[in-house]
C-alpha cells in the first residue's frame, strides 16, 4: 500500500516520536478533544508528533495547519465499512476484509519503523482495531482511547487485548466497560478530556445573541449543543420544550448542531416535531456553528438530552464558561456535573423531568449563581486542556519509559 505525503521532521532528536491517528476526516467531539490536545503538546515542543489519518477532511487540515507532519494511510473499502459497521458485513466479505487489513498492517509497520515511533496513540477504539496488529510487528506500544457509552460485545475484549494501554475518558466508563466484558483488572487510565477556552471572560455577547435571532433581550436561553445522531435524543427535547415552553413564555431553545447523513433525515425528523407541536418559534435550528463558545456566553442553562454520552464535550465546554447545566445521567456525564453543584441530573429519556429542571434553572437565581461560580472551579480543577496534556504526557512517558527499560 503507498505511503503518500510522509514527512518526518528531524529536529529534536532526543525527544520521543509519538504518533497519533483517527479514522474520522470530520472534526467531532472526540475529534476536538484530539485536536485540543495535540495543539498543546505541539505548543510545548513536548514531543516529535506524526498524524496518520485514512481520509483527508477537516480534522487533517487542523492538523496540517499546526504544522505537525502527516501522511495519509489510505485504507481499503471493506475496512473502511467494517471500521464503520463494525461486525455488519456479509460472510463473504470477510475473506477481501482481512486481506486489506494485513496490507494496512504491513503498511503501517514499515511507516512506524521508519519514523522511530516509540508510541502509537489511537484516538478511538475503531482506530485501535484498525492498527493494533500493526503496532505489534512494528513492536511499538498502542495506546487506545476508549470514548463510547455502549458495548459492542466481543469486539470490546479484542480491543482491549489488542492494545497495550487504553485511557478510558470517565470513571463510569472504564466501570461499564468492566461489568460488561466481565474484566476485574482492565488496563490503562481514566483522563479526563480538557478545553482550552482563551474568550472565557469577554463580555457584551448576551445582548448580541439575542439580536442575532431577533429574540427579546430578556429572552431566557437553553442552548443544545449535538449532532442530529439518534444517541443525542432530540425527540426527548423536543417534548420537554413543549412542556417548558408553556411553564417559562421567556424561554427559547437553541439547538446547534449538524445532520452527517446524506438525506438530512435525522434533521427533517426533528423539525417535523418541533412544527407538530407548535414550537417552531421558541426552538431554533442553528445549524453548524464554530462560536460555540460566543453562544456559552449568552445563553441561561446548556441542555444535553443524550441517552448516550462517554463524555460530553459540550458540558465540559459549558461549566467552563459556567454555564448550568441540565443532563441526562449517562456515562460520564455525573463526573462533569456534579448533581446540584454545577447543575441537574435526570433520568436518560425522561422529557417531563428534563423539563422542569430546565425550568427551574430559569426562575432560581440564587441557584444559577451558585451554579456558574461551582462549574468554573470544577472545570479549572479537571477539564483544561493544560491539565489533560500534562495527565496525557505523564501516562505516555511512563509506557515509553518501560519500552525503553524492556
Amino acid at each position: 500500500m503507498p505511503l503518500v505525503a510522509l514527512e518526518i521532521v528531524l529536529v529534536d532528536a532526543d525527544k520521543p516520536v509519538v504518533v497519533f491517528c483517527d479514522v474520522y476526516p470530520e472534526i467531532y467531539g472526540a475529534q476536538r478533544s484530539l485536536l485540543e490536545l495535540y495543539t498543546e503538546w505541539h505548543r510545548q515542543g513536548r514531543y516529535r508528533l506524526h498524524f496518520i489519518y485514512p481520509v483527508a477532511g477537516e480534522l487533517s487540515e487542523a492538523i496540517g495547519a499546526l504544522g505537525i507532519g502527516m501522511t495519509h494511510l489510505a485504507i481499503g473499502p471493506l475496512l473502511g465499512s467494517y471500521n464503520k459497521r463494525l461486525l455488519g458485513l456479509h460472510w463473504w466479505e470477510y475473506a477481501p476484509l482481512a486481506g486489506e487489513l494485513l496490507a494496512h498492517s504491513r503498511a503501517l509497520k514499515g511507516l512506524l519503523i521508519e519514523l522511530g515511533a516509540d508510541l502509537l496513540h489511537c484516538n478511538t477504539d475503531r482506530a485501535g482495531l484498525m492498527n493494533f496488529v500493526g503496532a505489534r510487528w512494528a513492536g511499538c506500544p498502542m495506546v487506545t482511547h476508549f470514548r463510547r457509552d455502549c458495548s459492542f460485545g466481543r469486539l470490546d475484549g479484542l480491543i482491549h487485548r489488542g492494545t497495550t494501554e487504553m485511557i478510558w475518558v470517565s470513571n463510569r466508563v472504564r466501570a461499564e466497560f468492566s461489568r460488561n466484558n466481565e474484566i476485574e483488572k482492565l488496563k490503562g487510565r481514566v483522563i479526563y478530556n480538557g478545553r482550552g477556552l482563551p474568550d472565557r471572560d469577554s463580555h457584551g455577547t448576551r445582548d448580541e445573541v439575542r439580536d442575532e435571532f431577533d429574540l427579546p433581550r430578556d429572552a431566557q436561553l437553553a442552548l443544545v449543543v449535538a449532532s442530529f445522531d439518534v444517541r443525542k435524543d432530540h425527540e426527548t427535547l423536543v417534548r420537554a420544550a413543549a412542556i417548558a415552553c408553556r411553564q417559562e413564555p421567556r424561554l427559547y431553545f437553541l439547538l446547534a448542531g449538524s445532520d452527517f447523513t446524506p438525506d438530512q433525515s435525522r434533521w427533517r425528523k426533528i423539525e417535523g416535531m418541533v412544527s407538530d407541536t407548535g414550537l417552531s418559534g421558541r426552538v431554533l435550528f442553528l445549524g453548524h456553528r464554530r462560536d460555540i463558545g460566543r453562544l456559552l456566553r449568552a445563553v441561561d442553562v446548556l441542555v444535553n438530552p443524550a441517552k448516550e454520552e462517554a463524555l460530553g464535550g459540550a458540558l465540559i465546554e459549558a461549566i467552563g464558561y459556567g454555564v448550568p447545566c441540565v443532563a441526562t445521567d449517562t456515562g460520564g456525564t455525573a463526573e462533569i456535573v456534579p448533581p446540584g453543584r454545577c447543575g441537574f441530573l435526570v433520568p436518560r429519556q425522561d422529557h417531563e423531568a428534563l423539563a422542569a429542571r430546565t425550568v427551574e434553572l430559569t426562575r432560581d437565581e440564587s441557584t444559577c449563581s451558585a451554579f456558574r461560580r461551582n462549574a468554573r472551579a470544577h472545570f479549572d480543577e479537571n477539564f483544561t486542556a493544560a491539565r489533560c496534556a500534562e495527565n496525557t504526557a505523564a501516562f505516555f512517558d511512563e509506557i515509553i519509559e518501560k519500552r525503553c527499560v524492556g
